[in-house]
């Protein structure tokens, strides 16, 4: 899963809000409204293996410049 920073944080926060639609509402994505994040055990662990993901794919991502940088590792934090 690598490309540029920008599509890495897109999916990023596509996954975040799949994770938690009511943040989602909050932010003001509103195709989650009245959907509640699912935590059963199952769920979890695709969540925390797809959350892997994102970060290898962040730190293997080259960022443009210092702007980037500072995204990329605010995301990471």
């Amino acid at each position: 899963m690598i490309g540029t920073l920008d599509q890495i944080l897109d999916g990023y926060l596509d996954l975040r809000w799949e994770i938690n639609p009511v943040e989602a509402t909050y932010h003001g994505i509103h195709e989650k409204d009245g959907v509640f994040g699912r935590c059963d055990a199952e769920s979890v662990r695709l969540h925390l293996a797809a959350l892997r993901s994102y970060e290898h794919a962040l730190e293997e991502v080259e960022p443009d410049g210092l702007e980037d940088e500072i995204d990329r590792t605010a995301v990471l934090q």
